[in-house]
């Protein structure tokens, strides 16, 4: 399963695939980290990516950038957005793009296993 993970913060994104190789056993997980909406525009693959994982603010833009392109080339890539918070204006916002899941960022098990049951029942 191969996930596209924007994230500016690059000790935040370590911690992730370090998270998900330990917590997922049963799914071979494979993270591509891009760090902007323009690195993520670059590396998205509507072929090679089954999933995208959106930090809410990059250095240059939101995540809302980036689900805007990821669902013009995949209207029914799952799409979750990440934040340290999430405001009620974000929550609406988030809505228009038609997420998976808004969650704030969590580095227990049951995070990761709330997104990849989400992302699998896809």
């Amino acid at each position: 399963m191969k996930i596209l993970y924007v994230e500016d913060c690059e000790a935040t994104a370590e911690m992730l695939k370090i998270s998900m190789d330990r917590f997922c056993t049963d799914i071979i997980v494979s993270i591509d980290i891009a760090v902007s909406v323009s690195d993520a525009i670059v590396q998205f693959s509507a072929d090679k990516h089954v999933a995208a994982l959106i930090d809410w603010n990059l250095p240059d833009g939101k995540a809302t950038d980036v689900a805007e392109l990821l669902r013009s080339q995949n209207p029914t890539l799952p799409i979750v957005f990440l934040s340290a918070l999430f405001t009620n204006d974000h929550y609406q916002e988030a809505q228009l793009y038609s997420p998976m899941l808004c969650l704030v960022k969590d580095h227990r098990r049951d995070f990761f296993d709330n997104i990849l049951n989400h992302i699998s029942k896809k």
